[in-house]
């Protein structure tokens, strides 16, 4: 049985796991690395693969024309198409992080370690993005901000979605394809107004959205 050096962590940046006696690397940091280009992840089995890329090691999701990984060993699904553990707070469809029963926003997963801080830490670190967890943006001559999906880079410096829109490059608004310049993000429900909605209401401010004075009168 191996034995791990409870006070000593990984040396890669941003990675916490614990080390073996005498090592300066977690095993997932020193196993074989994924043969597509740019790829750093490490490879599933003897397909050459991580899990992530066609091909790759692991079964594959059964939802039609779905190339990606199972979430786990026990589903037929990746996790985008419902396979995985799911959060048990009612209502709520997100993945459970970790071995915990909820969902990184339900209190699931590991928390960050910055002090008085109840956000989720992120990737193999002890913080969240806002304390220094998670990747950080590789933009040469140094940047500190969180870095996007699998870009590598903060969204000022070109990571994350990019709106859809011709010869725009700003990035997408709350998950759709477009910025908030051309039509993303969240709309005013009002009929026949296409102004933003403004925080969690489904208004604009002209149409009673967004926080109100509380000034009587």
């Amino acid at each position: 049985m191996k034995t791990y050096t409870l006070q000593k962590d990984c040396q890669q940046r941003n990675c916490a796991r614990p080390v073996a006696h005498g090592a300066e690397y977690c095993e997932r940091q020193f196993s074989e690395r994924c043969g597509q280009e740019g790829c750093n992840t490490a490879a599933a089995n003897v397909s050459g693969l991580c899990d992530g890329h066609e091909g790759g090691g692991g079964r594959r999701c059964s939802f039609p024309e779905c190339p990606k990984a199972t979430a786990d060993w026990s589903s037929s699904f990746c996790k985008a198409h419902g396979g995985g553990r799911r959060c048990s707070v009612p209502d709520c469809t997100t993945l459970a992080c970790g071995q915990t029963d909820c969902c990184a926003a339900h209190g699931g997963g590991k928390r960050c370690q910055h002090q008085g801080c109840p956000s989720a830490a992120r990737g193999g670190s002890r913080f969240c993005k806002s304390h220094g967890g998670g990747k950080r943006c590789s933009f040469p001559g140094g940047c500190d901000t969180a870095a996007r999906c699998a870009s590598g880079l903060c969204i000022v410096h070109g990571g994350g979605r990019r709106c859809q829109h011709p010869d725009c490059t700003k990035s997408t608004a709350a998950g759709g394809e477009l910025c908030l310049q051309h039509g993303g993000g969240k709309r005013c429900q009002q009929e026949g107004c296409g102004k933003l909605a403004r925080g969690s209401f489904s208004f604009c401010i002209a149409h009673g959205g967004g926080r109100r004075c509380k000034l009587e009168g």
